[in-house]
């Protein structure tokens, strides 16, 4: 799943004086392990390969979206880990359980 905003559509102190956007691409789920024989997050060209084959996907539906780009800052699991402390780079790391959901929450006994 690759979600797209837009916010400079709204907020246009982000759009610069030659009128380009700001479009922030999130990628639901990229692992933070990886067979070595593959790559790491740690080489630069294997994170732009990951980076170009997600902005393909989306020129599939946004054709020349690609073409558009004039910068980039893409976080891989491992960034997140190391610049904002996130363990594996999982952004859900304080997520709640099945078990602590609904009638059991915070825990069986003290749900209201």
């Amino acid at each position: 799943v690759i979600e797209m905003t837009i916010p400079s559509v709204l907020d246009h102190t982000l759009v610069d004086g030659a009128g380009h956007h700001v479009a922030q691409l999130f990628v639901q789920f990229a692992p933070y392990d990886i067979d070595p024989t593959v790559g790491n997050w740690k080489d630069p060209a294997f994170k732009q390969a990951f980076v170009d084959r997600v902005f393909g996907v989306v020129d599939e539906f946004a054709p020349g979206f690609s073409d558009s780009i004039v910068g980039i800052d893409a976080l891989s699991p491992l960034d997140l880990e190391e610049i904002f402390g996130l363990h594996r780079g999982n952004i859900f790391h304080g997520a709640l359980g099945l078990h602590q959901i609904g009638w059991a929450r915070p825990m069986v006994g003290w749900s209201s």
